[in-house]
């Protein structure tokens, strides 16, 4: 991957700026097929077009709405900086995550284009790019495929260094290795946030309990159950519960907003997670106030009645 500039047919570029940076992905044609990267429309590349034949170039689907408007690409041409040749569009492509696991591009870059590999692919300086990545798709394991690459490399070349073989899962990994020790932390100290409120849960209500003695022994005195005096505690430890949560789902609310570009796999606005925290927290809370709640009801009215 590299990063050229690119003239395009029927798109007007101020004088303040300069030409649209796209992110550059020079490849052999059958590399859509080995990504499995879908063609939305339009064709992939062919041997002909790295051996000579017509400039041509494939753009991904976002990169076809922003500079073509309804994403109709195909057809249509560009061409890198600095040459004359056009380079005819013959194919739009899914975007992929190819920069992070958030982002298919940086956000500098305008664009992402694909154009096949030979003499005509240079970067920004002219020269076609000295490295390559091969990716190749195998029914055997790892390290099997990796003796038959380097076997491969070396009787094309014998002077080719290949420098690393990583299989997609291992780079998977590497990816998402970093917001997986961030998502650690913030689950525990999520969990540390849900033992502290489930104390401070109970500590409230133990100290409402304890300054309703009294109350609670002149109710069971004029007939009152006990287990009115468990609801009664019960449902003002709910009220407080649901209150919090109210105001947390909202907090929240506003916080994914913010936080959306770290989210991954999840929404902003995804339902069933606001559900079942929401649930999550009523149950920890409710049982925060059973405790307080069971004390109340063992009260014994004669010694509530003499509580000061």
């Amino acid at each position: 991957m590299a990063k050229r500039s690119f003239d395009i047919e029927e798109f007007t570029v101020l004088s303040s700026q300069t030409s649209p940076l796209f992110w550059l992905n020079i490849v052999t044609p059958e590399y859509f097929r080995v990504m499995d990267i879908p063609l939305l429309s339009g064709r992939w590349f062919t041997a002909a077009d790295e051996s000579g034949g017509p400039p041509v170039v494939v753009v991904t689907a976002t990169t076809a709405q922003k500079f073509w408007n309804g994403g109709n690409a195909v057809g249509k041409h560009v061409r890198f900086v600095g040459e004359k040749d056009w380079r005819t569009v013959v194919g739009v492509v899914a975007d992929v995550r190819a920069y992070d696991l958030q982002n298919s591009l940086p956000e500098y870059m305008k664009g992402t284009a694909y154009v096949p590999y030979s003499s005509r692919a240079t970067l920004e300086d002219g020269h076609v790019p000295a490295e390559m990545t091969i990716a190749l798709r195998a029914d055997s394991n790892g390290s099997d495929a990796g003796a038959v690459l380097r076997s491969t490399v070396a009787a094309l070349n014998p002077e080719a260094p290949v420098s690393e073989i990583k299989s997609m899962n291992a780079i998977i990994s590497e990816a998402v290795s970093t917001p997986a020790s961030t998502t650690l932390l913030f689950a525990i100290f999520a969990g540390v946030a849900l033992v502290l409120g489930m104390v401070g849960i109970y500590g409230v209500l133990a100290f409402l309990v304890s300054k309703r003695i009294r109350e609670m022994g002149i109710r069971m005195a004029l007939g009152a159950q006990r287990s009115d005096v468990l609801w009664l505690v019960m449902k003002e430890g709910a009220r407080f519960s649901f209150t919090g949560i109210a105001l947390g789902l909202g907090a929240a609310f506003l916080a994914t907003r913010l936080l959306s570009s770290q989210l991954y796999g999840v929404g902003p606005a995804d339902s069933v997670t606001y559900i079942s925290v929401s649930i999550l927290v009523a149950v920890v809370s409710l049982t925060a106030c059973y405790v307080p709640a069971r004390r109340a009801m063992r009260v014994d009215p004669m010694v509530a009645l003499r509580y000061e």
